[in-house]
């Protein structure tokens, strides 16, 4: 269990790489960071292990660790590579964040299961109960960040002014002019709460 919490916590703020700024440099030196985090980890529990030429299931945890890790670097980049494509004009960067926000939880909490349901060997039901808990951690988190990725790309600036951009002719007028509408509403109502 002491070898095991910290690669998973590692993997629980690799997470929040998604949610930062694509057009931040903060993005890249946090998922580069990690790597770094996740190989000294590996470094230091490499000198607990028993010496094996068999697979051991503690490395094949490690390897399915750093590959999610290493993935949230590649998805910097190609995001990164995505925006500077595209001008910074595009929608496709935020939906490629979006994906990840939703799916990396989920594939991650797969890869637990999986691995853990292969473990047959706790030491004492408290080991067992405790990755339990990782499991339950892990289901709470992929489900509030799915739901908030979802709501957050929906009700965005991003999304809403692609979407108005996309839409032609007399619906495309309306849309905008709806739009205006509701903003000259809210930027009174801010002046009315203002003067009040």
């Amino acid at each position: 269990v002491v070898l095991i919490y910290p690669m998973i916590f590692l993997v629980m703020v690799a997470m929040s790489v998604f949610f930062l700024d694509i057009r931040s440099g903060e993005r890249h030196s946090v998922a580069l960071t990690l790597v770094l985090a996740t190989m000294t980890v590996g470094f230091l529990t490499a000198e607990r292990l028993p010496r094996s030429s068999d697979d051991m299931w503690f490395i094949r945890f490690q390897c399915g660790i750093y590959a999610f890790i290493v993935a949230c670097v590649v998805e910097s980049c190609v995001v990164d590579y995505i925006d500077v494509w595209y001008s910074k004009q595009s929608l496709a960067p935020y939906v490629v964040d979006v994906f990840f926000q939703i799916t990396y939880p989920w594939a991650v909490l797969g890869f637990l299961v999986y691995m853990f349901r292969q473990v047959y060997w706790w030491s004492n039901q408290r080991s067992a109960l405790a990755m339990v808990a990782v499991i339950l951690v892990f289901f709470i988190i992929a489900v509030t960040l799915s739901l908030h990725s979802l709501f957050t790309f929906a009700t965005s600036p991003h999304a809403k002014s692609h979407k108005i951009r996309k839409l032609d002719g007399a619906v495309g007028a309306i849309a905008a002019a709806l739009q205006l509408k509701v903003d000259e509403d809210e930027r009174e109502a801010l002046e009315r709460s203002a003067d009040a």
